[in-house]
């Protein structure tokens, strides 16, 4: 951008970011701008993005003299620009490392190179939505109107663990279930994939 005749070179972070198919030009929306808190100036020269009123971050001329589109002149930021553009905070690295505990983070941060320093941890765990969407149960299947009229023809199966191994090292068991007669049967595993065990039993 120019500021008083002198060029300023800035690194910004633009977010959200949105795909559309077949587009072939980035489109900013000064909608969201101002959502964010910005505020607007512009003249026949320039628009400008202020932040508190002020500080000017962000700045679009026309795309050639006379012309109604004004356009950003940038480019993609480099890996040396990439810590002044993220705040690396626990809620960062808690998301990137795969929604990972308080207390195994914080392990991790002296059992990991190059782990970022200076991270506070807070002492009540925060409510992440990632981590509240995964542990919702599943919906439920619909309800079906036919019924297997005779044994066998149709079978509901499903593995499980047990939590301990028992005496005979199964640490598994395959629950069947015939619909037709409604009955269950029980047939436990030492690894989880033996089907010619369970055909045998069927």
């Amino acid at each position: 951008m120019v500021i008083k005749g002198k060029k300023i070179k800035k690194t910004l972070r633009i977010y959200p970011v949105y795909h559309l198919p077949c587009l072939t030009v980035r489109l900013l929306s000064l909608g969201t701008f101002l959502q964010q808190g910005l505020c607007i100036y512009g003249n026949t020269t320039r628009i400008s993005l202020l932040a508190n009123s002020k500080i000017e971050v962000l700045q679009c001329i026309p795309h050639k003299q006379g012309d109604t589109i004004y356009c950003l002149h940038g480019t993609s930021a480099c890996l040396q620009s990439i810590h002044s553009v993220f705040i690396e905070d626990y809620k960062t690295m808690h998301r990137r490392l795969g929604h990972l505990s308080k207390d195994i983070l914080s392990h991790s941060r002296d059992k990991t190179m190059g782990f970022p320093k200076g991270i506070s941890f807070p002492k009540a765990d925060p409510i992440c939505p990632g981590c509240a969407k995964g542990k919702m149960p599943s919906k439920s299947f619909p309800t079906s109107e036919s019924c297997a009229t005779k044994p066998f023809k149709k079978i509901h199966s499903d593995l499980k663990s047990f939590s301990v191994v028992s005496y005979h090292k199964h640490k598994y068991y395959s629950a069947l279930k015939n619909q037709s007669s409604v009955l269950n049967f029980l047939i436990v595993l030492a690894i989880p994939h033996e089907p010619e065990r369970v055909r045998t039993c069927n």
